[in-house]
């Protein structure tokens, strides 16, 4: 067995991009990842990869847009391969910015592409003037049919792999193949040198960090223990591991002999797995010191992408206010109903006073429709209409055209008698009637 280091992108391979979303649950959709079909590749040529010999490892499968693990969205059991083809048949869309962006985007015919990233593990080199069969098709050399391979992820995509030659190209992040010597040799081959040499990649991270790099462990033990690691010497670690830590790294190199060359120019904690921003200060004034100008931009580039200053304030920075900024409005919403509920009790204490409870129950019920100043003026012509029936309830003059006549209760007289005689408003007034 032997290895070979190909650039990440060189395995991803893209088709049109089929996709239904589920009529009945917005949340599923299906798609096709691979039609099974020849294609074009900028460093193989002519490639098939067989679908009867892919390697599904897990039970359930990450679909991602552009290949980036940061941009989730959704997931998949394990896609069926009649037909010779990868169909994605259960998919269910995660609920979140780039899931939603994807379905909005697919509804209105935005023309995306899946992609799909294969590992080989098995190599068939047909040569020119042959012949070979797979996926139901008759391929003629030159060509390379990956005859067993691992599947890695999909992912939904801007542009196919047509379109990627330049990206590609400009690829620096390198996996790493355990092969037969003889498939080893076959595929390093067909890499342009300038993809072997170490040369500066983006790291692998999540999130950023201002944390003193000087605080932060980057010993060997210390990776083997955020790892959680066994082997005793770097050349006793497994390869996973290796792959790992370098990439934690700007040049770092899983095949190198020693750890210092695995971790060259360390940018991320390994602890955290955040980018720290005084490793790439760092990496940056070494790189200089040496001459390694492509070192040293690529630390400056990391540095103005993610902690570039806007307005005094890095994205970290304005992310926290934005947070902040949400959380004094959640408290301000509260307040507001707080002061809304005690000027309602103020309101209400007022109207008892002057119309007492029963009346005072039925205008607040209009209080979220009504200002303060009209519920009190509805309230004063209450207190008036009541004047006028305790008036025309009151006593007549002796002098009068009924010659002194018996006169009728006030309300207030008939209500006070119901109430200590715990009878009807109706019966009272009958009752002190007939007493009169």
């Amino acid at each position: 067995m032997a290895t070979v280091k190909v650039p990440e992108k060189a395995l991803q391979f893209s088709e049109n991009l089929a996709v239904e979303f589920n009529e009945d649950d917005p949340q599923k959709a299906k798609m096709l990842g691979y039609s099974g079909k020849p294609m074009e590749h900028p460093f193989f040529g002519q490639l098939v990869v067989d679908v009867s010999g892919i390697n599904f490892r897990h039970d359930k499968f990450p679909i991602l847009e552009d290949h980036d693990d940061e941009k989730k969205i959704g997931f998949s059991n394990v896609p069926s391969t009649e037909k010779n083809q990868v169909y994605f048949d259960d998919i269910t869309l995660l609920d979140n910015y780039f899931a939603k962006e994807f379905k909005k985007n697919s509804d209105r015919g935005f023309p995306y592409q899946a992609s799909i990233s294969f590992y080989p593990k098995k190599i068939e080199d047909v040569q020119q003037g042959a012949k070979s069969d797979v996926n139901g098709y008759t391929v003629e050399g030159p060509a390379l049919i990956f005859r067993e391979s691992d599947f890695r992820e999909s992912s939904v995509v801007t542009f196919g792999m047509d379109h990627r030659t330049s990206s590609v190209a400009q690829s620096n992040e390198n996996v790493v193949l355990n092969l037969s010597d003889k498939d080893a040799k076959l595929i390093s081959q067909k890499i342009p040198e300038e993809f072997k040499l170490s040369s500066p990649r983006t790291p692998s991270y999540k999130g950023i960090e201002t944390k003193s790099w000087g605080s932060v462990k980057k010993s060997f033990k210390a990776y083997k223990v955020a790892y959680g690691e066994e082997g005793e010497q770097w050349d006793d670690t497994s390869q996973e591991f290796k792959n790992w830590a370098a990439k934690t790294s700007l040049v770092g190199d899983p095949e190198a002999d020693t750890f210092d060359e695995g971790v060259s120019y360390p940018v991320v904690n390994p602890n955290t797995g955040k980018l720290n921003k005084g490793g790439l200060l760092a990496a940056e004034r070494y790189a200089k010191q040496q001459d390694e100008t492509a070192i040293a931009d690529k630390a400056r580039s990391l540095l103005d992408k993610e902690f570039k200053k806007e307005n005094g304030m890095t994205e970290e920075e304005i992310k926290e206010m934005q947070n902040k900024l949400q959380n004094y409005e959640a408290k301000i919403e509260d307040y507001e109903k707080k002061i809304a509920e005690l000027a309602a009790e103020t309101v209400r204490k007022d109207l008892e006073a002057k119309i007492g409870k029963d009346d005072t129950d039925l205008l607040m019920k209009f209080n979220d429709k009504l200002d303060v100043d009209s519920i009190n003026e509805i309230a004063e012509k209450f207190k008036s209409y009541q004047n006028t029936i305790n008036e025309l309830g009151a006593p007549k003059g002796e002098s009068g055209n009924d010659g002194g006549a018996n006169h009728e209760p006030s309300v207030e007289e008939v209500q006070k008698y119901a109430a200590e005689n715990d009878v009807s408003y109706l019966e009272a007034l009958k009752q002190l009637s007939v007493k009169e």
